[in-house]
């Protein structure tokens, strides 16, 4: 393997370099007519009222999510798991189920209500190779391009 993207964390001590090419909030999106969408804010509690549509276990949305209802004392409530991005866009959009977004995939949907929230972690993209086995040429280009694009994106946001 020469190149690979993540959003894990990687410990620094495993002879690869790490370049972060996009941080993003993540928070909770609705659709603007949603009745959660009227409040500043979202509370647990309002969580637990609302649908959710989940990436499965395994995925930080759902950890995030299941550690929220289970310190709460409160039941997930969640109408249906799916590791595609389209489905949990596609359930927000129709106004049956709230999910999770980041924040600059919201901005781009006039009829996306987004909270953000303080108990979700920031999630970054990071693009991961070997300090000390050879990198192909393209490879290497392929870097230099995400690294010149991610610094392009960041000034953007």
């Amino acid at each position: 393997l020469h190149l690979a993207f993540s959003s894990a964390d990687i410990p620094g001590d495993m002879g690869l370099a790490i370049h972060e090419i996009r941080r993003d909030r993540l928070g909770i999106a609705v659709h603007k007519n949603h009745p959660l969408a009227a409040k500043r804010e979202l509370s647990v509690e309002d969580l637990a009222s609302v649908p959710m549509v989940l990436f499965p276990k395994g995925y930080s949305q759902y950890e995030h999510y299941h550690r929220l209802m289970e310190q709460s004392g409160r039941e997930p409530n969640v109408l249906l798991y799916t590791e595609h991005v389209n489905t949990v866009y596609s359930c927000i959009s129709a106004g049956v189920a709230a999910g999770f977004m980041f924040r600059s995939a919201a901005q781009e949907y006039p009829h996306i209500k987004y909270f953000p929230m303080e108990e979700l972690p920031n999630a970054s993209i990071r693009l991961i190779w070997s300090k000390s086995f050879y990198v192909p040429y393209a490879a290497r280009t392929f870097i230099k391009i995400c690294k010149e694009t991610a610094q392009g994106l960041q000034d953007t946001f």
